[in-house]
């Protein structure tokens, strides 16, 4: 999204760059160095790792550039402004989906369902930092997404794999948290680590490393050798990589081990395979995962557009969902399904809705969130105030509760100014259980 994204670091690069290009470490055998024992591999369902039934990873599903709440979560068929789209049943009573979600609509009683999102944020960027924030822009401070927040607070601190991964577009760093929770970019879930194949016996690399390691030492000062320069932390950084490279977990990234069956279910778009890849994701431990599917930015032939996406998101969305609940991950994993904002009830001359940030959608699933829970409706014109109104700070506030996190949590900023994990943010106790 423009100026925000221009600012992500990509893991993968320095995967790529570091190992091969800058790999700095001490002398004898590297991989002694930095502890690459025995490869913890993905194994998938019953073999996945254990992580103590907690909470333990979320998974946005955001859909870029405004999705229309009428074409997906709040459709108005039969009315003046539902226009062409006709609606599905779902389990709930009185609820239904948009007729390009069927599956997802079978399965819905397993979600909580928010009708009334309201900002004040009609502008693409400005909504898109609220909405994975909390917090309006604030150019005085690095403020970290929900996802970093997740991967700062859940799952495995050991970790051999990036904690926060962005799957088909890029996202937000990691800010006031650090650089080491910024996302992860893969840009195609067929090929995510094109460039990083783990060799298993490390002598390829070893011998790499120690070749550079020999160039280097004729660098080293008398500060870099006791350690307390920015030599130690860059050789940090190079030995965390490489354990990266290294270790088995990189496997649950080849979504191509999967059962041609299950690839079917999920759809050969790119959506969906993203949707595979974040469930194997959360079952090597990945404790943030956002996936994207855009663009949904219908001012023009907005029946087509949404038209055209719907499949994708219900083929990649319902069988995520029912994955996880069959492989019993669902009660610590939340899915997030968000966006900027959504569109107008009124449809303009070119068969477009345009911005309208009061009364779109969020459908979420998991964690400690309430199955079948309502929150919101609009109105059959769609233009006024939609009953039980929530804001983003409050919405991320729910969700870092339904992960098991304190929506008060803080962190320091470099301006010397605790920031908390939401701006002012309260969990809603109608979407939580118990």
């Amino acid at each position: 999204m423009g100026g925000i994204e221009r600012h992500v670091t990509s893991r993968r690069h320095f995967l790529q760059q570091g190992l091969l290009g800058a790999a700095a470490v001490a002398g004898g055998s590297f991989l002694h160095t930095i502890g690459v024992g025995p490869s913890r591999a993905y194994a998938g369902g019953a073999g996945a790792p254990d992580r103590g039934g907690e909470p333990g990873s979320l998974i946005l599903i955001w859909l870029s550039g405004g999705a229309s709440q009428l074409e997906t979560f709040d459709p108005k068929p039969g009315t003046r402004i539902g226009g062409p789209t006709k609606g599905v049943k779902t389990p709930i009573r009185g609820v239904q989906l948009a007729e390009g979600l069927p599956r997802t609509a079978e399965i819905f009683d397993r979600f909580s369902l928010v009708r009334s999102m309201v900002t004040r944020e009609g502008a693409h960027e400005r909504g898109h930092f609220l909405m994975h924030t909390s917090y309006l822009p604030n150019p005085a401070v690095s403020i970290p997404t929900i996802g970093a927040w997740c991967a700062h607070g859940l799952g495995a601190k050991d970790l051999e794999i990036p904690r926060n991964i962005t799957i088909l577009e890029p996202s937000m760093p990691g800010g006031a948290l650090g650089t080491d929770l910024d996302p992860l970019m893969i840009g195609n879930p067929d090929r995510p680590l094109d460039d990083v194949k783990p060799r298993r016996d490390g002598s390829r690399l070893e011998r790499r490393l120690a070749l550079l390691e020999a160039k280097e030492r004729q660098f080293v000062t008398p500060r870099a050798k006791k350690g307390d320069d920015n030599a130690a932390g860059y050789r940090a950084e190079v030995a965390r990589a490489a354990r990266k490279f290294m270790m088995g977990e990189l496997s649950a990234f080849e979504i191509e081990k999967e059962p041609e069956s299950v690839r079917r279910r999920y759809g050969d778009s790119g959506f969906g395979k993203g949707c595979l890849l974040a469930r194997r994701l959360v079952e090597a431990g990945v404790p943030a995962i956002e996936v994207r599917l855009g663009n949904w930015d219908g001012h023009a032939a907005n029946f087509l557009l949404t038209g055209n996406l719907t499949p994708s998101l219900d083929a990649g969305l319902s069988s995520l969902v029912t994955d996880l609940e069959e492989r019993d991950l669902l009660d610590r994993t939340v899915v997030v399904v968000a966006t900027e904002f959504g569109r107008t009830p009124s449809i303009n001359p070119a068969d477009g809705r345009d911005h309208h940030p009061n009364g779109f959608s969020v459908a979420m699933a998991g964690g400690k969130l309430r199955r079948g829970a309502v929150l919101g409706e609009t109105d059959s014109a769609g233009s006024g105030m939609p009953s039980d109104p929530v804001t983003a700070p409050d919405l991320h506030a729910t969700i870092l509760k339904a992960l098991g996190l304190d929506p008060k949590e803080e962190v320091w900023t470099d301006i010397g100014r605790p920031l908390p994990a939401t701006d002012g943010g309260k969990p809603i106790a109608r979407l939580l259980q118990g």
